[in-house]
């Protein structure tokens, strides 16, 4: 078994824990023991008033009044022990549990550094797709008192991204979690999370019987009434208890981070935990794009037998950036390279969602500095099986992940590869000197007559058309997109204030000054001068754009040219439809869920308002029918255009039923798709458009 060797001359309290560590620890447990207290005293006074009233009503004094109350406290002796029972029926279908008889070497490895760590070894080695690693145990109320087994899950789409030692420093990370106490706090909030995230926001038959119990005849009805109120002030109540409890241990998990960071770096030195925090980034990237394309391609009936294969290849194509960015980096006054120069705002890695920036973990696995020897091998060489799990988990996603059924899933890797690279060669074409400025707004498109019979460049030669292209990018464009840098500049400062990367408590743009609780509001209106600025200042750059395109693509093909036009105008039409429907729905849905009491009235009349989505895509739908069609790398025909935007995106009719179970969120979900793939296909048209000028240039 390949081993790196762990650094040596290190003090014996190195990973010893901080004051600081211990003072959170103390603050999280108080937390929860707030909740706790204030939780089961609820409960027990409840149940306590529910036997009190009802043996008086049982008195010769006793009244309908006292009974009324029993029943009453018995509604929220219910309401606040219903939680503590429910069970999750979410069952991991996906993740792949690997024995130490298939895989001796992944266990001796991670029993080793688990031996090195002074941890306790997992109970189980789960293996999954994520770009992540991470402890997890089975979490439920009686948790609370019999702590489960911990599991280590490693994700394959981290394997593909790191060498040995990165990927020892990162499982070193995870049994420095493993050796914490602390853990156990983690599990408890994340128990009283799921009790208070349902106590709070979930409706089920307990509020229906509520809602009816109020409907009916007063003198019957007025009890139901007076509790009301005291339901909303629990769920207000715990509310607040639900954000200091997170507030508490996030602070917490920073610190764990920290001092697992710590047992990282005492295993393999300094750089190895730094350098695999860079390079989850890149693997997450690729993975993304992975997902984005197979998930495209399953729409068109192409599959592949191994997702990791593509991940890999893909990664493989970022190696020349990433070595790059290594020869670029700044050193430090020792001489050492700076691999984190600023705070990000947030990571775009799950696993790290609650973690300290990256510069400052950075800094941490650096003081002090310990040098660690490189084993730059791949980590499959611990795996024996490595294929047969990948196609594994690939066959899952598929089946169990994407619904597909097990008799369509007939995969290709060759397949997969060629539609991967056709949608890459459309990618390649938006150069840097673009400016991301094509992916942030809606053309303005002239029509075929304009561009056809007043064209701007007709008596024209190709060397005027080149001349006019390049200073339409190299000037033109830079001075239109300068405000647009402006504005985004000044939202990620507001992102920057309001995550706390830069300390202040307003934000003030263009003479108006918002505080914290405003900061929604000065985000939308920097987004909404955006579109505007975009939609005003763009007609003529796009008008110049679109006349050249015409002008430089040859004779035969103008009228095709032309068809590829009108297909972008009506595309962009219908997409634009989508993403304002999409915008009021899901601001709707937010004001629902702050709102805390909603009847089943505004529950009926949000579904209504939602619904109007399935008009515009049936409107969409009728437009795409009589639209011109120009083929695109991928999309051969009509007929796979519609099922791509139309066909494979059905959308349901939603009810009241659709917010108890997954209703609403596959609604949502089936709308991102659609955008989704409108984005796509707008941007190979767009490719298209540029096609005849880049070929000039």
């Amino acid at each position: 078994m390949k081993y790196p060797d762990n650094p040596g001359n290190l003090s014996d309290d190195f990973t010893s824990v901080q004051n600081s560590y211990v003072n959170k620890v103390i603050m999280a447990i108080s937390g929860l023991l707030l909740f706790f207290l204030l939780y089961f005293g609820m409960v027990i006074g409840f149940a306590m008033l529910t036997y009190w009233q009802f043996e008086e009503f049982k008195t010769i004094d006793g009244d309908v009044f006292n009974l009324a109350a029993a029943v009453g406290a018995f509604m929220l002796f219910l309401f606040t022990l219903k939680f503590i029972f429910r069970r999750n029926k979410h069952k991991d279908k996906i993740s792949v549990v690997v024995k130490p008889k298939d895989e001796p070497e992944l266990y001796k490895f991670i029993h080793r550094i688990a031996d090195d760590a002074k941890a306790p070894k997992p109970n189980k080695i789960i293996i999954d797709h994520d770009v992540n690693a991470s402890v997890s145990f089975h979490s439920t109320f009686l948790s609370l008192f019999y702590p489960g087994k911990k599991n280590l899950r490693i994700g394959l789409a981290l394997v593909n991204g790191l060498n040995l030692t990165e990927f020892k420093a990162v499982m070193a990370h995870e049994f420095g979690h493993f050796s914490q106490s602390s853990m156990r706090v983690g599990s408890y909030v994340y128990m009283t999370n799921t009790i208070i995230h349902n106590m709070i926001f979930e409706r089920d038959y307990w509020d229906r019987a509520l809602e009816i119990w109020r409907s009916i005849d007063i003198r019957i009805s007025f009890i139901a009434w007076i509790i009301t109120p005291f339901v909303w002030l629990i769920r207000q109540l715990l509310f607040l208890l639900y954000k200091l409890l997170n507030i508490l241990h996030a602070s917490l998990s920073r610190e764990m981070e920290f001092h697992a960071d710590k047992v990282a770096v005492s295993l393999t030195g300094s750089n190895a935990i730094i350098n695999s925090l860079w390079k989850l980034e890149k693997a997450f990237e690729s993975w993304n794009k992975t997902l984005g394309y197979t998930g495209t391609a399953s729409q068109q009936k192409v599959y592949t037998t191994n997702l990791f294969t593509h991940q890999a290849e893909l990664l493989e194509g970022l190696k020349e950036e990433m070595n790059a960015s290594i020869q670029e980096r700044e050193v430090d006054s020792n001489g050492r390279a700076i691999v984190f120069k600023e705070k990000e705002t947030f990571s775009s890695l799950n696993m790290y969602a609650s973690h300290p920036s990256n510069m400052d973990r950075e800094q941490n696995a650096k003081n002090p500095f310990v040098d660690g020897i490189e084993d730059h091998s791949s980590p499959w060489g611990l795996f024996n099986n490595a294929n047969e799990i990948q196609t594994t988990l690939t066959k899952n996603l598929y089946i169990h992940g994407m619904g597909l059924k097990e008799d369509v899933y007939t995969p290709s890797l060759e397949k997969m590869r060629s539609f991967i690279n056709d949608e890459k060669q459309t990618e390649q074409i938006f150069g840097k000197e673009y400016l991301d400025n094509f992916q942030q707004r809606y053309f303005s498109i002239p029509s075929a007559e304009e561009v056809r019979d007043k064209n701007l460049f007709l008596n024209v030669d190709v060397s005027e058309i080149k001349q006019q292209f390049e200073k339409l990018i190299k000037e033109q464009l830079v001075t239109l997109m300068a405000p647009v840098k402006i504005m985004d500049e000044q939202y990620k400062k507001l992102v920057d204030i309001s995550t706390g990367a830069i300390k202040a408590k307003v934000f003030e743009y263009e003479g108006t000054v918002y505080k914290k609780k405003n900061f929604q509001h000065a985000g939308d209106r920097i987004q909404q001068e955006k579109l505007h600025y975009f939609k005003d200042s763009f007609k003529d750059w796009d008008k110049t754009l679109f006349h050249l395109s015409y002008i430089a693509t040859a004779q035969e093909s103008r009228k095709t040219q032309l068809d590829r036009f009108k297909l972008l105008e009506i595309l962009q039409l219908n997409l634009e439809s989508f993403v304002a429907k999409n915008n009021t729905i899901i601001s709707e849905y937010q004001v629902l869920v702050d709102s805390g009491d909603v009847t089943e009235g505004d529950i009926n009349a949000f579904a209504n308002r939602s619904n109007e989505m399935i008009k515009i895509f049936e409107a969409a739908k009728q437009r795409l029918e009589e639209v011109p069609f120009v083929p695109l790398p991928n999309i051969e025909t009509k007929e796979e255009l519609l099922s791509v935007l139309v066909h494979s995106n059905t959308l349901y009719r939603l009810s009241q039923n659709s917010f108890k179970g997954e209703g609403f969120s596959t609604f949502i979900n089936s709308i991102d798709s659609i955008i989704f793939h409108y984005n796509r296909i707008i941007f190979k048209l767009t490719s298209d458009v540029l096609v005849p000028l880049e070929a000039l240039s």
